[in-house]
Formats: C-alpha cells, sequence, structure tokens
C-alpha cells in the first residue's frame, strides 16, 4: 500500500524532497513549495524516472475499478520518490505485505481467543511442545469454557490452526510455523483485541 511505501522509504524520500514535511505510515505529507522551474535539461525536476510510467496501464483481464485506480494512482506516486534502481523491489514488497496482511486478517476474522493464547504459549516455549501438553492445554481451556467446548475434541480445536499454516502436528510434536509466529506479531503491531473462548 501507499502509506507502505512512504514508511519503508521514508528517509530516502525526505532526503530527496526537502519539502517533505512529514514521512510515516499515515504516509507522505508535503509542505506548500513553488513549482520548479525547468530548464528542459537532463536534470530536470518534473522528469519521471523511465522505468516509472506516466499514467496508469491496462493489463486484459484484470479491470479497474474506480477506488482501484486512485490507489494505483497514489502507489505510482510515492514509487517515484525514490531511486529507479529501487522501484521494482519497493513494489513487491509492498505485494508481499498486503498479501500476508490478507491471510492474516482472515486468520484472525474467525480464530478463536484460546488458539491465539495456544500458538503464544507454542512462541514462548521455543516454538514446539508435546502432544501431551496440547491435549492438556485445551483440556484446561475447555474446563473454562465448558458450555462451548462441550463436544469439541483437542484435534477439531486445533484443526482451525494447521489448517490456516499457523502450527503444525509432527512426530507427536506441535511446533509453530514461521506464518504463526509472522501472524503473532501482526496481532502485536496492529494492537487487536483479544478474543473469548
Amino acid at each position: 500500500s501507499a502509506f507502505l511505501i512512504g514508511w519503508l522509504f521514508r528517509k530516502e524520500i525526505r532526503a530527496r524532497i526537502p519539502f517533505a514535511k512529514k514521512v510515516g505510515p499515515a504516509g507522505v505529507e508535503f509542505q506548500d513549495s513553488p513549482q520548479p522551474t525547468t530548464t528542459g535539461g537532463p536534470e530536470s525536476l518534473t522528469r519521471l524516472p523511465p522505468s516509472v510510467p506516466s499514467k496508469l496501464q491496462e493489463f486484459e483481464g484484470l479491470p479497474r475499478t474506480e477506488l482501484m485506480a486512485e490507489i494505483e494512482k497514489n502507489l505510482l506516486n510515492s514509487v517515484r520518490l525514490v531511486d529507479s534502481d529501487k522501484q521494482v523491489g519497493l513494489l513487491v514488497r509492498a505485494l508481499a505485505q498486503s498479501r500476508l496482511e490478507a491471510v492474516f486478517e482472515r486468520g484472525y476474522a474467525f480464530i478463536f481467543g484460546s488458539q491465539v493464547l495456544g500458538l503464544r504459549t507454542l512462541r514462548d516455549r521455543g516454538g514446539e511442545a508435546s502432544l501431551e501438553e496440547g491435549k492438556e492445554f485445551f483440556e484446561n481451556t475447555k474446563k473454562e469454557h465448558l458450555e462451548f467446548y462441550a463436544k469439541s475434541t483437542f484435534l477439531e480445536w486445533f484443526s482451525y490452526l494447521s489448517n490456516n499454516g499457523f502450527a503444525v502436528l509432527r512426530d507427536e510434536k506441535i511446533v509453530i510455523t514461521s506464518l504463526g509466529k509472522e501472524f503473532l506479531l501482526y496481532l502485536e503491531l496492529k494492537g487487536l483485541p483479544s478474543k473469548s473462548w
């Protein structure tokens, strides 16, 4: 997203654009400045890097909504503020970030608080626990929320974590994955509230 580009490359943007007033997670804020005068020479401030298109490109099979067009324009404007050799890498980074965030948002939408706590417990214990320890954790959770988990088993409870790739069952051990660790980091950085059960 545009705010990610502004945040990741805030130093480069500030160095290249002296009238950038603030660069942070919310994006880039500019102070009023006179329009640059150009001589038409190669040092013209209005000349765009050759790798950045001056208008939105069309791609067959990829329709664009009005809102998507606005986001694309913001991204292009942000990309133009960094050196040309970093532009593709910057866009790839932003795409990777947005895809991960989409996975995490879906995961958070349906996960139970006890499953988040289970992941945190795994992480804090070095990343793994025995199957018996996992079952014991679930049984203690079940006692606290007996009405909700009355007909549930440990494997049913654990299946949400495994199906989303947050943890795996391997050789009688429960192991948190890299995706699971980053999911917890995402929740913490976003300050998302804990859930019930």
